[in-house]
């Protein structure tokens, strides 16, 4: 597995360790706690639960990633529909709060990101990671030899393979 992070307002000592420490008036101020519950016992989507071999796709689309290190990358978005936290600034209740999905295979959701014609894809939600078939999905990606990421919450392990990971609540 290939993890990258960047942090290239760090400066780092000649051995690798991190110096960076944060400017005194961040040390000082204490932002309001962010509201998020872990809910485990949530119900199920409305409708049937996807098929043995599919995902819930809230939707897929090609555009240019907006955020991040890969920001003006032309990518291809696999968003995923469910989530396990109730975040009060979530900017996609439809794949989380109120999940709405289709049920796609691996193989379908391959072939559609091979065809957007470019080389990045996006797996996002809701939180792609509570799907143990979303690591098929990374290892299929990977082996077509399409850079991706994973955008998720981090409060989910799932061994599957990616060259970027973004974790942010």
């Amino acid at each position: 597995t290939r993890l990258r992070a960047s942090f290239s307002n760090r400066p780092t000592t000649t051995n690798g360790s991190s110096t960076w420490s944060a400017p005194s008036s961040a040390r000082t101020h204490h932002p309001p706690p962010r509201t998020h519950r872990p809910t485990p016992d949530l119900p199920l989507p409305q409708g049937d639960p996807p098929p043995d071999g599919t995902l819930p796709v809230s939707e897929t689309f090609t555009s240019i990633q907006g955020e991040g290190a890969l920001a003006g990358v032309p990518s291809h978005f696999i968003r995923l529909s469910g989530c396990n936290l109730r975040c009060a600034w979530c900017d996609t209740p439809y794949a989380s709060w109120t999940p709405e999905s289709v049920s796609r295979s691996v193989p379908d959701l391959l072939r559609d990101a091979r065809a957007s014609g470019v080389r990045h894809v996006v797996l996002t939600g809701g939180e792609p990671l509570i799907f143990p078939l979303a690591a098929v999905l990374c290892r299929s990606l990977r082996d077509a030899g399409l850079h991706f990421t994973i955008e998720t919450a981090g409060t989910v392990f799932l061994a599957a393979p990616c060259d970027l990971i973004s974790i942010s609540p």
